[in-house]
């Protein structure tokens, strides 16, 4: 299940890793920009002042971080395609829009997973006064998390609408 095929070692990881990742921050990064700098535009005219409160920043936070995420999703699976198409591993030769919504989907859940156990460790480190060693833990889990969990899902995605069998 969190087999890589064929195998590799961390090095390898985790440069097919940085060849997606760099990918889905070229597109996720601008579209996030877009939409958040367009809702704080539109916020104050959809409420009728004529400068930006705090509530109207909280309300376009609030409306700007779903939109962005839907938007996001299937770029994010068409970049792991990507990815994956340039370190030669098994992807399909096209991908359709619902299979990048589900790369994208497959992606975006298991690297939401990583939070818990993120989210516990910080909270431990926190409680003991350690926040430094705290942020460096929660960096490993979630390099770790990414290298071992998410990339192998998303091989798995890839390889099953390849059409390779396991």
């Amino acid at each position: 299940m969190f087999e890589m095929i064929p195998p590799m070692g961390f090095g390898r990881r985790l440069f097919v890793w940085w060849s997606c990742a760099w990918r889905e921050m070229l597109v996720g990064v601008p579209i996030w920009l877009i939409v958040l700098i367009l809702s704080l535009i539109l916020m104050p005219h959809l409420e009728g002042t004529a400068h930006l409160t705090l509530l109207s920043v909280i309300t376009a936070i609030l409306v700007s971080v779903p939109i962005a995420w839907i938007l996001c999703v299937p770029l994010v699976g068409y970049m792991v395609h990507k990815g994956f198409k340039a370190q030669a591993l098994n992807a399909p030769s096209k991908l359709g829009f619902g299979q990048a919504l589900m790369v994208g989907l497959t992606t975006a859940g298991w690297t939401a997973l990583c939070s818990i156990p993120a989210t516990v460790v910080m909270r431990l480190f926190q409680h003991f006064g350690y926040q430094r060693a705290g942020n460096a833990v929660v960096l490993v889990i979630e390099v770790l998390w990414a290298l071992y969990i998410v990339l192998p899902r998303q091989a798995r995605r890839l390889r099953l609408l390849a059409g390779v069998q396991e």
